[in-house]
């Protein structure tokens, strides 16, 4: 007996016939994606106009519920969590010997920045 619904099992086959999962329609937007140009685009205005909404009701744009910080758009809860996923990074960047902005670049010696972020005053 599968555990799979209805539409779990629909969006299966369309992404592998190539398929938009949201409206069955051929092409998709780009290679590795499983939605069509016309879905991805009504995708991402739902999405601002959500941002929107709650950025003008002062709400965390990731939750909406919760209140967001003073001055800020997100919850203690997701800037805590951002901040804690930057400091894994930075740190493997900074033992990598990477700058922290241009991670193919390599940083000044003794720096966490490359040679243009020192002159862009970063």
């Amino acid at each position: 007996m599968s555990t799979l619904t209805y539409f779990q099992t629909r969006s299966r086959m369309l992404k592998a016939s190539g398929r938009c999962t949201r409206c069955g329609s051929m092409p998709l937007a780009a290679w590795n994606r499983s939605m069509c140009a016309y879905c991805l685009r009504r995708m991402k205005l739902a999405a601002r106009a959500r941002r929107v909404e709650r950025a003008r009701r002062g709400v965390c744009r990731n939750h909406g519920d919760r209140p967001a910080v003073a001055g800020r758009r997100s919850c203690q809860a997701c800037l805590d969590a951002d901040l804690a996923y930057k400091q894994v990074r930075w740190r493997a960047l900074d033992a990598a010997g990477k700058c922290r902005d241009h991670p193919a670049v390599a940083a000044v010696e003794g720096k966490t920045r490359c040679v243009a972020c020192i002159m862009s005053g970063r």
